[in-house]
């Protein structure tokens, strides 16, 4: 969502928002990590693996594009 958010809008800060729901997370399941898959609709309930290399991957991924020091 984020790569679809910045190649249509340009505006990297923009997509920073989309990351937020992630930062509750942290405190529970598997702590300081994120799980696998969530529900589609609220309360968005984590499913599969409490702890996922390639989910905590592609969120830290997201947060460096959207940094406001980026220097690409």
């Amino acid at each position: 969502m984020v790569d679809a958010w910045t190649k249509t809008y340009g505006d990297h800060a923009g997509a920073r928002p989309l990351l937020e729901g992630f930062f509750p997370h942290l405190r529970e399941a598997g702590i300081g990590s994120i799980s696998e898959i969530f529900d589609a609709t609220p309360p968005f309930t984590p499913r599969g693996c409490i702890a996922q290399a390639w989910s905590v991957a592609e969120v830290l991924r997201c947060l460096v594009k959207t940094s406001p020091t980026r220097t690409d």
